[in-house]
């Protein structure tokens, strides 16, 4: 006969045994999944009349500029020109082609005056090593010498800068005998000053022969009172022909 194994112990009163389920809950809890997406935030731009500020009319040293540029005030305008070029760029203002314009006329003016300045030095009289006009061309009047011969007179009633001279052995009007310097101080005014320089130009007349200066007349330019300030003292005295000739009007002293 055989006997069925005894029967497991029975667990102690109020312990479950290790095998049984354990006991129901109720439904299980809702899945949760991934919070729901977020987008970007919404945009946001500059509130209502912000940003660069509007153009507000042409820049002022622009037009400055262009207008020195036009006559000709070379330095000034090249800087106000470059300054308003900067000012603009920051403003936002009207007359960046003005300020270019001054820049470009400015730069125009300074090749113009360099070629005046070529031709002028080409066509100007030379001397040799004695001081002798050799050529004919212009010389600053300030730089006339005694025994210099001029190719035509000076007109009386306009400010003389330059005169044209030549050899004496070449057709002349007139000829330097003599120049000086006014005394320094404040400017005597114009009478004073041409009487000095009548007097003064009289005084170093040199003899001439009998007959020999009948025909001749004294001229003599005189500082004005811009050159003064600048100190031009000078006095250049001068006998002139009232024809041509091809020789020196006054015997060498």
């Amino acid at each position: 006969m055989t006997e069925s194994p005894p029967p497991p112990p029975s667990p102690p009163a109020g312990e479950p045994s290790a095998w049984s389920p354990p006991p129901a809950h109720g439904p299980p809890p809702p899945a949760y999944g991934p919070p729901p997406g977020y987008g970007a935030p919404p945009g946001y731009g500059p509130p209502p009349g912000y940003g660069p500020p509007p153009a507000r009319g042409t820049d002022g040293l622009a037009v400055a500029a262009f207008v020195l540029a036009i006559v000709a005030v070379i330095p000034v305008a090249l800087v106000l020109g470059f300054v308003a070029l900067a000012r603009i760029r920051r403003s936002g203002r009207g007359g960046r082609g003005l300020a270019i314009a001054s820049i470009v006329i400015s730069a125009l003016w300074v090749l113009v005056i360099g070629g005046l300045i070529a031709v002028g030095l080409a066509v100007g009289g030379t001397r040799d090593a004695n001081g002798v006009i050799t050529n004919p061309g212009s010389v600053q009047a300030t730089d006339l010498k005694k025994g210099d011969c001029l190719r035509s007179v000076p007109a009386s009633d306009t400010s003389v800068t330059s005169v044209d001279v030549t050899p004496c052995t070449q057709a002349h009007r007139a000829e330097v005998y003599a120049a000086f310097d006014l005394p320094d101080g404040a400017y005597p005014g114009e009478a004073a000053a041409t009487a000095a320089a009548e007097k003064g130009c009289t005084d170093r007349l040199p003899t001439l022969p009998a007959g020999a200066g009948e025909n001749l007349d004294l001229y003599y330019l005189t500082p004005q009172q811009g050159g003064w300030k600048l100190g031009d003292r000078s006095v250049t005295c001068f006998v002139v022909s009232p024809a041509p000739v091809t020789r020196p009007l006054l015997p060498a002293t």
